[in-house]
């Protein structure tokens, strides 16, 4: 997850009937839209993956590689959040059944290696995470109950995500979002193109997970808003 604030954020949502197919949920004037990466909407998804690029420059990060990340980006499925015509959060699903590796088996361990995941279940990787800090309690809890009940209908038994080593305040986000830090891949990875700005060396990230358990969780949150505004 990266953190982001309004200045970066693209105003480009005018025509909300134009979205209208892809609303998954709405509570307190937040709008959450679920939208696949296909030829009706690229402009759109392409839009959202640019924000996030945006942000990580303005942040002090360089390398992120639109020909690199096409391989997740074109079998994606983006979650966004808006408020009052501003884009206030956004995430990527990668389905592993979709895909050849999740992104975290592009990374590096310390001795080069990367990491295969062997797991006979059905996984996603939870990915491109964006926030404008101000909106976190009100679309934070969308955004999860989204994905939760995204991934639960998927039948998948587990999600991943990543997050930077150093950033104590995303690694708190992650927390309190219930995902813990995985036993399995244990160990930093790095992406030896993907670095800080300031000193040119690779950003160290640790791999987090969702369990069965928070998963369910998230799917019957989910059920309780939607069946709340019936």
């Amino acid at each position: 997850m990266e953190i982001f604030t309004s200045e970066y954020s693209h105003k480009w949502y005018s025509k909300r009937e134009l979205l209208a197919p892809y609303l998954d949920i709405e509570k307190d004037g937040y709008c959450l839209y679920v939208m696949p990466v296909n030829d009706e909407t690229k402009s759109w998804t392409e839009e959202v993956r640019e924000l996030h690029k945006t942000h990580l420059n303005k942040a002090g990060y360089e390398g992120f590689s639109n020909q690199i990340d096409d391989e997740y980006h074109l079998a994606g499925t983006y979650f966004f959040v808006v408020k009052d015509k501003e884009i206030v959060i956004t995430s990527r699903i990668n389905d592993r059944n979709k895909s050849s590796r999740f992104p975290f088996e592009m990374g590096q361990r310390q001795n080069g290696e990367s990491y295969t995941f062997q797991e006979n279940i059905s996984a996603v990787d939870i990915n491109t995470y964006s926030l404008i800090l101000r909106h976190y309690r009100r679309a934070m809890p969308l955004l999860l109950v989204s994905l939760g009940k995204y991934i639960h209908d998927l039948g998948a038994k587990k999600a991943f995500c990543l997050v930077e080593r150093k950033n104590k305040v995303v690694q708190r986000i992650y927390h309190e979002a219930k995902f813990v830090y995985s036993t399995t891949f244990a160990e930093l990875i790095v992406f030896p193109s993907f670095l800080y700005a300031l000193n040119h060396k690779p950003v160290e990230w640790k791999i987090m997970e969702w369990h069965e358990q928070t998963i369910n969780h998230y799917a019957k949150q989910y059920q309780m808003i939607t069946s709340s505004r019936r």
